[in-house]
């Protein structure tokens, strides 16, 4: 086994709730170490300017070589606090945009895929990592559930960053060398990339 952010090699990645499996020194959950996989799989050299949203800890080490700015909704040890669907930069400002389990949690999310949209370059990207998918259609709650979802996720979440558009590839988690990385299989990382 090998963690493809910190580089940690071993037996075996520590286990966790719901079949997660855990780096042991950099605690890097599969999802993180999927969308590692994505993004050295679609950049040969780091991005430049990197937006991250609701990041924290090993998800960061992804992009430790590229300039960084950090934003939250909500916790302020994630980033400076700012509502996605009103981005606070000039158009263009960023090569790459990073959210992984943040937008189940934003109420106007076409509106944010908008503002994403604007502050990436021509031809920049996000990553975009949502819950895996467990219905055929997405559908949107009256309020938010105790988490902060507003949003339960189906399989037609892509027709989202296809309507503000994005060029959609979609990576599964078993296509990207699963039993090395210790990545689940079923894992979902959506390329966004802007044309």
């Amino acid at each position: 086994m090998n963690c493809n952010i910190c580089g940690w090699s071993g037996p075996a990645f520590k286990p966790g709730p719901r079949g997660e499996k855990f780096c042991p020194e950099c605690q890097s959950r599969s999802r993180y170490r999927h969308i590692a996989a994505v993004f050295h799989k679609t950049y040969s050299t780091n991005p430049n300017r990197v937006l991250l949203v609701g990041t924290c800890g090993a998800e960061m080490m992804i992009y430790r070589k590229s300039k960084c700015k950090r934003i939250s909704g909500v916790n302020p040890k994630h980033g400076q606090i700012m509502d996605l669907a009103d981005l606070k930069f000039k158009s263009g400002s960023f090569d790459l945009v990073h959210a992984c389990h943040v937008l189940e949690h934003v109420e106007k999310l076409s509106k944010a895929m908008e503002e994403v949209y604007r502050v990436l370059q021509p031809k920049g990207a996000a990553l975009f990592c949502v819950p895996i998918p467990r219905r055929p259609k997405s559908i949107m709650r009256s309020k938010p559930d105790k988490q902060g979802h507003w949003w339960l996720v189906g399989d037609n979440w892509p027709q989202v960053y296809k309507e503000a558009g994005f060029k959609v590839v979609t990576h599964y988690g078993r296509d990207s060398n699963p039993n090395k990385h210790g990545i689940k299989a079923d894992n979902r990382v959506d390329l966004c990339i802007k044309e």
